[in-house]
């Protein structure tokens, strides 16, 4: 049999403003397709693809922020996902209307 390898990371996001990321905020791609609900504390849990996606959340129905983390080039196979500090920056497509 094969060994699927699979990378998880648990992002701890902060807004523009250096604050947690707001509790069931929308994460979702360029196409406006949801991805996940931020959890408590600005925490977001991605696994495999979603890692190397663009992914943005809305803070509201018209301003989406850029959520900008680096992975490790190292993968660390004794943990079951990796914690990563996320800021959530506006861009100039921040404030186009979510679909």
């Amino acid at each position: 049999f094969q060994v699927i390898k699979v990378r998880r990371a648990l992002l701890l996001a902060t807004d523009p403003q250096g604050q947690p990321m707001t509790r069931g905020a929308s994460v979702i791609r360029a196409d406006n397709s949801f991805v996940t609900a931020v959890g408590s504390n600005g925490q977001i849990f991605l696994s495999n693809n979603q890692l190397g996606e663009k992914l943005r959340v809305a803070l509201s129905d018209t301003t989406l922020c850029e959520l900008k983390f680096t992975l490790p080039e190292k993968i660390d196979t004794q943990m079951y996902y990796e914690k990563i500090n996320a800021t959530c920056q506006l861009s100039e497509t921040s404030n186009k209307k979510i679909k």
